[in-house]
């Protein structure tokens, strides 16, 4: 199916899909609760706030805002007429697309793959 193009995405935009997501618009992070200890040959940084629940691996933290916030930004690029991007559904549609083509090639460690891109999205 071929990208609709879609009107660039403006900072008010993305601040709106934040406070969508239940933000205060002037507190979009935590505040800060680090402790710092410096040693002779490293300084190491550590969170107050407990480890919550996280995914598996990427591709469950894909599914999973995709399933919740499917329009929501998930990667963006400045281009001279604002912001373009993939929200989370298209995103991942386009790694079950990629994925579908490499295991329809039966790649394995005997038969390699290497992946070029440009750095864009």
């Amino acid at each position: 199916m071929p990208r609709v193009p879609r009107a660039p995405v403006t900072s008010r935009d993305r601040a709106d899909a934040v406070n969508q997501a239940g933000a205060a618009p002037d507190r979009v992070f935590a505040p800060p609760a680090v402790t710092l200890l410096r040693r002779e040959h490293d300084s190491l940084l550590r969170s107050s706030y407990p480890l919550g629940a996280y995914a598996r691996c990427c591709g469950e933290f894909l599914e999973d805002w995709a399933r919740r916030a499917p329009e929501r930004a998930f990667v963006m690029e400045r281009r001279e007429v604002g912001w373009q991007g993939l929200n989370y559904l298209e995103m991942l549609e386009q790694v079950r697309r990629v994925g579908a083509w490499l295991l329809g090639h039966e790649l394995s460690a005997e038969r390699p793959v290497a992946i070029l891109s440009e750095n864009s999205v």
